[in-house]
């Protein structure tokens, strides 16, 4: 899988899911795409802080991005457009909990 499990964030990653645990309340769990959207509308709105307001320029300097410390991380695109430092997730079937564990985070090298 290309997200990392929320109970696995840290630093400003958990503390992003912790506040928004907080505000949707703690009988509410967080899907794992959601801080991923949190991360999308962090570099979206940086690149348009950025930019000279075209949408040209947004999207260069979407492109630009290299930030720290987002809902998931760290941010920054390579020359295709793909996060930089991208991981998959390995996760593990289990039968007797009949649901899947994570075991770890893989490179694209590895």
């Amino acid at each position: 899988a290309p997200t990392l499990p929320v109970t696995q964030l840290t630093g400003a990653g958990a503390e992003f899911r912790d506040g928004f645990q907080e505000s949707i309340g703690e009988g509410e769990n967080i899907q794992v795409y959601t801080l991923y959207a949190a991360t999308a509308a962090q570099v979206l709105l940086d690149a348009i802080a950025r930019s000279d307001g075209t949408r040209e320029d947004i999207i260069t300097q979407v492109f630009a991005t290299d930030l720290t410390d987002l809902a998931t991380g760290d941010m920054a695109f390579d020359e295709n457009g793909d996060p930089a430092d991208g991981t998959e997730q390995l996760f593990k079937a289990d039968g007797a909990q009949a649901k899947w564990v994570w075991e770890k985070s893989l490179t694209a090298t590895e």
